[in-house]
Formats: structure tokens, C-alpha cells, sequence
């Protein structure tokens, strides 16, 4: 019999950009993003100091709504596959902290704007994360993380990547042993070659069957 636990999930993105003061001229989208599917395979686990550590595969599947002829959208047009690790433990009785990196594998998006193919080098990020809990059915938490999306190329130019630092803020609540609805509330801290989100709101409803 295998130790390992697994943990498949499906994820189905919804999002809405809205571009602001001096790019305001981008305008606004929102719809349904790329699909996500994912499995944590659960391979350390210490009943003591209550420590797990998992590996998470994520493929992006390129379904959300999207565009060349629009400034902003919510789906990439391409296959995207990430492979995560994390760790977390408890720190005190209501105290617990997490920490993951992970890397990035970008297929071509063969749809853009100027024509051509947009390939993207890897891409990785770090983060970290810590959650209090209030009750046995909601916590609060905050966390910090940095990314380095990749370089891109497109007809032979090459952007450098998009560096991101950015830190949230929130809640989740478990109105059910096996249902989970997480509300956080973020903003870049710094960007260097890309867009800097003054604020995001990220709502995720996850249910375990």
C-alpha cells in the first residue's frame, strides 16, 4: 500500500482587467480564464510538528477568453505546465506558515498581434505565507512573493521578463469539512517591465469530493 495521498483538482479562473489613469486607453475585459488542472501528491508528512510537504503539477489548458485584437485578456492562448513544491508547519497552536517555489514551461501562443509566435523562457516564483487561525472554521492570513516570468522573444526581439513583487492579505473560511472559500486582498510592491497592479481581489471557492 502507498504512503503518498493525492489531491486532484480542477480550477476554472474568472477575472476582470480594468487599465487605469495613464493606460486607461487599454480599456477594460473579463471572462473566464484558462482551465487548471492540478494533482498535489503529499510526500512527507510529520504528525508531531504537524509539517507537510507537497509537489504540485499544474497544466493550464488554453480555454479563457482571448484575443490578439485586445489589449488585455484573461486567457494566454497556449499551454502552460508548472511544477511546484511546498512546505508548511505549525508554528504555535493557531499559527501556520507555508513556503513554495515553483517553475515554469511555456508552450508558443501562434496568435498574436504583429504576427509571428511568442515563446517565453522558464519562468519561476517564490512565496511565502502565513495563516492564523481564528476558529476551526476560519483563519486570517498574509503573504509575500517574488516572480521572474521568463524573457520573451517575438520576430527575433527579445523583452526582458516581467519581475514581479507583490504581497496579499485575507480570509478563508470552511463552511463545511470539505468546502473552502478563500477572499484575499492584494497590490504589487514593485514591477520592473510589465503592468503594476495598484489592486487585486482573488475570490476561490474550492470544494473536495
Amino acid at each position: 500500500m502507498s504512503d503518498y495521498n493525492i489531491a486532484p483538482q480542477i480550477l476554472i479562473p474568472f477575472g476582470r482587467l480594468d487599465a487605469g489613469k495613464d493606460l486607461s486607453a487599454l480599456g477594460s475585459n473579463s471572462g473566464l480564464g484558462d482551465i487548471i488542472l492540478a494533482n498535489t501528491f503529499f510526500v512527507y508528512h510529520d504528525k508531531d510538528t504537524k509539517s507537510t510537504f507537497g509537489i504540485t503539477p499544474y497544466l493550464y489548458l488554453p480555454t479563457g477568453q482571448y484575443s490578439k485584437n485586445d489589449s488585455l485578456n484573461i486567457g494566454e492562448n497556449r499551454v502552460k505546465f508548472t511544477l511546484q513544491g511546498a512546505y508548511t508547519t505549525q508554528l504555535a497552536e493557531r499559527l501556520n506558515w507555508d513556503v513554495a517555489g515553483d517553475f515554469t514551461l511555456y508552450g508558443k501562443n501562434d496568435d498574436i498581434t504583429g504576427g509571428g509566435s511568442l515563446k517565453q523562457d522558464l519562468g519561476f516564483q517564490f512565496q511565502t505565507n502565513a495563516r492564523y487561525r481564528l476558529t476551526d472554521m476560519a483563519d486570517l492570513r498574509a503573504g509575500l512573493s517574488y516572480s521572474d516570468a521568463g524573457d520573451t522573444k517575438q520576430n527575433g526581439i527579445t523583452t526582458d521578463s516581467t519581475k514581479q513583487t507583490k504581497f496579499w492579505v485575507g480570509t478563508g473560511i470552511s463552511p463545511t469539512p470539505t468546502t473552502q472559500v478563500i477572499l484575499n486582498y492584494g497590490r504589487d510592491l514593485k514591477v520592473e517591465n510589465g503592468f503594476k497592479e495598484d489592486n487585486r481581489i482573488n475570490l476561490r471557492l474550492m470544494k473536495v469530493f
